[in-house]
């Protein structure tokens, strides 16, 4: 009995050594952040939260929305170390600890949360001049001979950001389409018309009329597979 227990032991602390938390404040944050390439920095307030500003290259999980949340961290390399936060720490700590038990092992978490990064922050911002596509933009944009392959997405969404490289590929392997990319941010009000609300959310033209779609993240052969139809 004692040789088991030790051995449950001995697993739930290799376990927890394998799991690295580490809470760190902005200014050793952001070091971190500097220090690692390409780093995976993850927003996890609401969406309305993200877009009212959030630290540089951030990717948005929602960690209200459970569903959402476990979904969108499985686009994230469980290999390299993440960087997580919030408004003030709370949910960035119940985060790091769902990462942790899904295999993250490196974690650093944002001391004080978004609100102690600003006050050592001086963000500044330009406004925005571009007022986006019009609905003739958009038809023009789409008009052509060949299928049209319209993708909507936004730089902070994991799904998208797995899907990028996809679609490149695609857009480099197949001459016989047309491969426009829309940028939600960008394109706000379009979106809002044309009733784009998920993404990434991809939409095949032929003619101007929609022939197929498809939101969420989606396989290469797949896709393939509804272009070819």
């Amino acid at each position: 009995m004692k040789k088991i227990l030790f051995i449950v032991f001995l697993h739930s602390f290799i376990f927890v050594k394998a799991q690295k938390i580490e809470l760190l404040p902005p200014k050793s944050f952001e070091k971190k952040i500097i220090s690692v390439p390409n780093p995976q920095i993850l927003d996890v307030r609401t969406l309305e939260e993200f877009k009212n500003g959030a630290i540089e290259n951030s990717l948005n999980a929602d960690f209200n929305n459970q569903e959402e949340f476990k979904e969108y961290i499985t686009y994230l390399d469980k290999s390299k170390p993440i960087f997580v936060y919030c408004f003030s720490g709370g949910r960035s700590a119940e985060a790091s600890k769902i990462l942790a038990s899904n295999g993250f092992s490196t974690i650093y978490n944002l001391e004080g949360g978004y609100k102690d990064w600003l006050s050592k922050k001086k963000p500044v911002g330009a406004e925005n001049i571009y007022k986006g596509m019009t609905n003739v933009d958009f038809m023009n944009l789409i008009k052509s001979d060949l299928p049209v392959l319209t993708v909507f997405s936004a730089k902070w969404c994991p799904p998208c950001k797995q899907l990028a490289p996809i679609i490149n590929q695609i857009e480099v392997e197949n001459k016989n389409i047309k491969v426009v990319k829309i940028d939600v941010d960008l394109e706000k009000d379009l979106c809002a018309r044309l009733g784009v609300d998920k993404y990434p959310s991809i939409v095949l033209f032929k003619d101007q009329k929609e022939a197929w779609s498809n939101v969420g993240f989606i396989e290469k052969s797949k896709l393939i597979e509804a272009i070819s139809k």
